[in-house]
């Protein structure tokens, strides 16, 4: 029970506990009186702690954004990493070894669009005499342009053709007198191995199996001035800058069926040529 004055007449009246309004029984007036005062560590609406959770949820959801991007090594982004930022990321570990009978090959794709064909032989016990080499396979229009022999001096030479899908294509074979065990030719064509197209260029290299070579190594060299956009089909086991040139190695002595090097690029400025000695000993 409680007391309250009525504010007309002042009459005391009693009212029960939880009463929301009282008549006054002397002047007859309606008195509203006031509820009581909720309690705000019990009354909790149920949307409040919904959205409390919620709210917890997301904030942890940010924090698990922002961590996971910020690693101890951030992952590239293709938008804005150079062109050139993929080539060196492929690497590589050298596989030269001199045990055995060695094949090295340097493919220069100069800006003029003639190519260099550097091959070299290491073959123990042919320094001193007469030995035959062979010159790569050349489609009609990537004719020979020029060619000196390494470590050793032509006694003659032929060619021979051989029809291609619908093409004639050109060998020549040198008999040369080698000096040393280490031998072979550089040559300049006009374009062999390289697709000259409206936009880019296209290096097309194909090697067949051989268990002749205890190791067969290609090396193809892009001028840095170039945009390199694909490299696909067979892949380098290993990528150097030397000089002003990107080089690709290849490894071609274990394979089992015929593979297709291949190279897309843009042409840019060109470069001083290779000393293919250097790039053979950096395989």
């Amino acid at each position: 029970m409680n007391q309250y004055n009525c504010p007309l007449c002042n009459r005391a009246i009693t009212i029960l506990q939880g009463a929301r309004e009282v008549i006054c029984p002397s002047c007859g007036n309606v008195i509203p009186l006031q509820a009581p005062a909720s309690n705000p560590r019990i009354r909790r609406p149920k949307y409040q702690i919904g959205m409390l959770l919620i709210l917890i949820a997301i904030l942890a959801g940010v924090w698990v954004c922002v961590g996971s991007g910020d690693s101890g090594k951030s992952q590239p982004q293709a938008a804005f990493v150079p062109a050139s930022s993929w080539i060196e990321d492929i690497g590589g570990e050298p596989h030269a070894a001199n045990a055995g009978r060695v094949s090295f090959t340097l493919y220069q794709f100069n800006s003029d669009d003639t190519v260099r064909i550097v091959n070299t032989k290491l073959i123990p016990g042919d320094g001193g005499t007469t030995t035959n080499i062979w010159s790569p396979w050349l489609r009609p229009g990537d004719e020979m342009l020029d060619v000196d022999f390494i470590n050793a001096v032509l006694i003659s030479q032929y060619s021979y053709e051989e029809e291609y899908h619908g093409r004639l294509d050109t060998c020549y074979n040198y008999a040369v007198k080698a000096w040393d065990d280490h031998y072979g030719y550089d040559m300049l064509t006009a374009r062999g191995y390289l697709h000259v197209r409206e936009t880019d260029r296209l290096i097309s290299i194909g090697s067949d199996p051989q268990d002749y070579y205890s190791q067969d190594i290609a090396a193809v060299a892009v001028p840095l001035g170039a945009d390199i956009t694909s490299i696909y089909d067979y892949q380098p086991y290993r990528h150097i800058t030397l000089y002003e040139w990107d080089v690709f190695y290849y490894d071609t002595t274990d394979i089992t069926s015929h593979v297709s090097i291949h190279i897309t690029y843009i042409p840019g400025e060109d470069a001083p040529p290779l000393d293919w000695a250097e790039v053979e000993e950096l395989r």
